[in-house]
């Protein structure tokens, strides 16, 4: 699932933002706030809340209003990238959130990598 890892390599590190992702790709012109959002998602109203502004801080969503803080899609993210996670994830829920988790399994593994002590040879 190569656009699982396009997204992963966007910053969108959690399966709720990657959820808000998914609503927002709903009708990607209109307005979104918390409330909307949770109303179409399994997350709670914080849970959006914080999720919308984290997706915000990264560039991948526009502020349409501030106040109640209201998103739309931006235009740094492939809306046709989105359209094709939305029908896989439809289809099978579970290959998309397993490819999610293994693309943030394998950023980790690199990660923990670099601190691994080494004996010389």
């Amino acid at each position: 699932m190569s656009a699982v890892r396009q997204l992963t390599e966007l910053r969108v590190g959690r399966l709720e933002h990657f959820e808000v992702l998914l609503v927002l790709c709903l009708q990607p012109e209109s307005g979104w706030d918390a409330e909307r959002v949770s109303a179409n998602s399994s997350l709670t109203l914080k849970t959006a809340g914080e999720s919308l502004a984290h997706l915000h801080k990264q560039g991948l969503l526009d502020l349409v209003k501030p106040e109640p803080p209201c998103y739309r899609l931006g235009s740094r993210l492939d809306r046709g990238l989105l359209t094709r996670l939305r029908k896989d994830y439809e289809r099978d829920r579970t290959q998309v959130i397993n490819a999610f988790f293994t693309c943030n399994l394998d950023s980790l593994r690199s990660f923990a990598s670099a601190f691994r002590i080494r004996r010389p040879q």
